[in-house]
């Protein structure tokens, strides 16, 4: 199904090095185009997608310097979705960046996102002294450190020093905030439309239902056209399980880094290895 960005790789070799997920300064990573590029030559990969949270801002330029290095491009997006209370992140690879209904639907993840940090903002304001909504309104976050303005600012104020800290900060306080995003069948049905592949991102991932077949089995009803069998959060049961339903319905078998510069250090490009043998595209 991804095929056609192969052309530039004449006869892409079946140990191909394959990262299908991973971030820029964009999103939530560290790099800008060139550093991501640089990084991905120094860590051996021929075939990648870049796949930023809710944007596609670095896609064309990201794209150019990779065509310019003989690196076969893949232009994607992760964008989240909502259902039964926790977010799922679809993977779409070979989207057209420009397609309409997908920039309405990743711009409006992207001001839910800003509302819901800013309330998040206000609960921490009760709880920590230091913390001000109003200087939170003022604060400039910095793209090059990765993460999200939010967590950048807290972490300023001395409040944790990494994201998952960032989260325990609201143990205690009573409250809830609502996020509004599209379920997955919207999104999955639009990332088609723009001419992508659906693939649901890491089932393994922690803040998803721990039911992974249960999730699995719901993003078939919604259509979901792959599984991202291989990623860091992923176990090596999850892994098998992913790869056998796949291969089982016919579905894409794809696998991502995840890597988000140094902002996670321990995601790195390329791992897991895997190469394109081991994948259905």
């Amino acid at each position: 199904m991804l095929e056609k960005y192969f052309k530039d790789l004449k006869t892409p070799p079946e140990d191909t090095r394959v990262d299908l997920h991973m971030h820029s300064n964009a999103s939530d990573g560290t790099w800008g185009p060139e550093a991501l590029i640089r990084h991905v030559i120094d860590a051996g990969i021929g075939i990648m997608a870049l796949t930023d949270h809710d944007t596609t801002a670095n896609v064309e330029a990201s794209w150019s310097i990779a065509r310019e290095k003989g690196i076969c491009f893949i232009p994607g997006v992760e964008v989240t979705s909502s259902y039964e209370g926790r977010f799922y992140h679809i993977l779409g690879l070979g989207v057209d960046i420009h397609h309409t209904r997908l920039q309405e639907i990743i711009r409006h993840n992207v001001r839910e996102f800003e509302i819901r940090n800013e309330n998040e903002i206000h609960l921490l304001e009760k709880k920590y002294p230091n913390v001000s909504a109003i200087e939170y309104q003022n604060y400039v976050d910095n793209s090059s450190r990765g993460g999200w303005k939010s967590l950048n600012y807290v972490m300023d104020k001395g409040l944790c020093t990494h994201y998952k800290e960032y989260f325990k900060l609201f143990d205690g306080i009573d409250a809830k905030v609502e996020t509004h995003l599209f379920q997955p069948d919207e999104v999955i049905r639009t990332i088609k439309e723009a001419g992508g592949c659906a693939v649901l991102a890491h089932p393994g991932a922690a803040f998803y239902d721990p039911d992974y077949r249960k999730i699995i089995d719901y993003m078939v009803t919604q259509g979901i056209q792959g599984l991202e069998c291989y990623h860091p959060d992923n176990s090596r049961e999850i892994s098998e399980y992913c790869e056998a339903f796949c291969r089982r319905q016919g579905f894409m078998i794809t696998a991502g880094s995840d890597c988000h510069g140094a902002f996670l250090p321990g995601r790195c490009l390329g791992k897991p290895d895997i190469k394109l043998s081991q994948l259905s595209l």
